[in-house]
Order: structure tokens, then sequence, then C-alpha cells
């Protein structure tokens, strides 16, 4: 990305955000998801911040921001919290309800954990993070690329890191899957 110009100012400040339901739960899914995603396009758009690329998984958000100089990430993290949290209790308002049957509820009145991940992107490209929110949260892609912890036995199809290929030139996105990674070829 270009440094910007701002009214008395002229730079960058992009971060990758990670937070995560209360207690984890795997909620982020079908509709639910498709409204969570709305909410923090909205966010953005009323508070005047960019999201440059996002993942809304089942049990987690990842999200490349980029702010204007007064902004920082804990009051981003609050205002997409708060917009979403707002907006899927309204639609779904049977999240809030208790159901001891249910154990995915938030009848605490909280959707959102309280901790969040942040960390500013700097020494990195913004086609770098994109490839690797894009990447992680990919099940094919992660299948594929990442070794797996335990036995031994499932082995990725690649030996190298493709987040290191890609930032060394080896690996790119194909031209036409610049939007949704699919598939990846090799830059050679």
């Amino acid at each position: 990305m270009k440094p910007q110009p701002f009214s008395h100012s002229y730079g960058e400040s992009n971060f990758h955000i990670v937070f995560s339901p209360k207690y984890r739960h795997n909620v982020l899914t079908g509709r639910i998801a498709k409204v969570c995603d709305l909410a923090f396009e909205q966010a953005g758009q009323v508070w005047n911040f960019r999201i440059v690329t996002k993942r809304v998984s089942p049990d987690h958000i990842h999200q490349f921001v980029s702010l204007r100089p007064n902004q920082s990430p804990s009051w981003t993290v609050h205002k997409l919290k708060g917009r979403s949290a707002r907006k899927l209790f309204k639609t779904f308002s049977w999240l809030k309800q208790f159901d001891p049957k249910d154990k995915r509820r938030f009848w605490g009145g909280e959707l959102w954990s309280d901790g969040y991940f942040f960390r500013y992107i700097g020494s990195t490209t913004d086609k770098a993070i994109q490839f690797y929110i894009d990447v992680a949260n990919d099940p094919i892609l992660r299948k594929e690329y990442y070794t797996y912890a335990g036995n031994g036995k499932r082995e990725p199809k690649r030996k190298d890191d493709p987040y290191v290929s890609f930032l060394q030139g080896k690996l790119r996105l194909s031209n036409k899957n610049q939007r949704r990674l699919t598939q990846f070829v090799n830059a050679g």
C-alpha cells in the first residue's frame, strides 16, 4: 500500500487484527457470518477506516485494516465489535437467550471475547498479509501447504512454507483468483 495524505500528515497506519467470539464458540457460519461481515463493512464506512481484507471463520475473525492517524487499534476493535454485536443480536435474538441444550449461546449479553491480537504492518507488504489470512483460513490450502502436529502421517504436498515463498517471489496468485484465493502458481 502507498502512504496516504491526510490534513496535516502523510503516511500509513496498517494493522492485522484478530479477535474471537466469547468462549471461542463456532457460531460465525452461514447467515450469521454474512451479517457479521456486513456489520464490519458498515463500521468501516461510518468511522472512516478501510478494511483491506477480512476473513470471518467460525470461531475467529482476521482483518487487515488501514487506519487514519487519529485512530488506534483498540478504538477500531471497539467499533468493530460494538457494531457487529448490536447487529447480530438484533438480527438473531435467539443468540442472547439461555438454552441449557445449546452451549453456543451468549446469554450473558457479550458476543466477543475481551481480548484481541493486533500487529502493525510495517516491514512486510499488504499482499503478504492478505496471503497469510487467506491461506491460514482456507482448509484446503492449509492442508496442502502446512504441516500438522501429531502422529506425522498427514504430510503436506509442499515442503516449503508458502508465506516465505510468496515473500521471496517464488509463489504468486493466479490472475483469475486475485480476489478469492483458490490456487497458487509458481512464479518461476
